[in-house]
């Protein structure tokens, strides 16, 4: 079974129903809050102190390699989505469309 969709593209939502709620639904990852934690400069929100000071350890104290590592950010683990389907698509093994 194929599903042919576009890619999840969160700005369609805001164009398509254009309303001011759901942008501002958008806001936290496409304008983040960052704050300084240990000497880095990490998102507010995945700036958590024992999460810095392990990245800190596994990084022998490189604030740049924490930075890289906690401010990644992936839309579809930031933000829910209501599309099981589409989900189930994403995540599934690449042999079951071969």
């Amino acid at each position: 079974m194929v599903v042919r969709r576009r890619p999840f593209d969160p700005w369609d939502e805001i164009h398509d129903q254009g309303y001011a709620d759901l942008a501002f639904a958008f806001a936290r990852p496409f304008w983040p809050t960052f704050v300084e934690r240990q000497g880095c400069v990490l998102i507010e929100h995945r700036a958590d102190e024992r999460a810095t000071a392990d990245a800190l350890e596994r990084s022998g104290g490189n604030p740049r390699a924490v930075e890289e590592r906690l401010n990644r950010v992936a839309l579809r683990t930031e933000m829910p989505i209501e599309d099981d389907t589409c989900m189930q698509v994403a995540t599934a093994p690449r042999s079951r469309f071969l």
